[in-house]
């Protein structure tokens, strides 16, 4: 299970729940690390995000950032939420 991941430099580092490496490392080729899960690492290189799992696969398509558009901090209150936008729309998305 991930409990961590950290990118130095071209590559990113999984950690379980004790602090301990997984035995992987992630080439990320150029691109940053955007997100984990227990069981998923996501790369953006450019504007394709790339999901791999545990063990260092990549898993099903990219998605393009593209048609997803992006995600920016709302820092008009004290609230945790993010603002969500395209060039369609916009509409807030609170966590609680």
């Amino acid at each position: 299970m991930i409990a961590n991941a950290v990118q130095r430099g071209s590559s990113v580092y999984l950690y379980d729940e004790t602090g301990q490496d997984l035995p992987v490392s992630i080439f990320t080729r150029g691109g940053r690390l955007v997100g984990f899960t227990a069981s998923t690492v996501s790369i953006q290189n450019g504007t394709l995000i790339y999901t791999y799992d545990d063990r260092g696969n990549i898993l099903g398509t990219p998605i393009s950032t593209a048609s997803q558009g992006t995600i920016q901090p709302d820092t008009t209150n004290d609230r945790e939420s993010s603002r969500y936008s395209n060039r369609a729309n916009s509409s807030i998305v609170s966590s609680k």
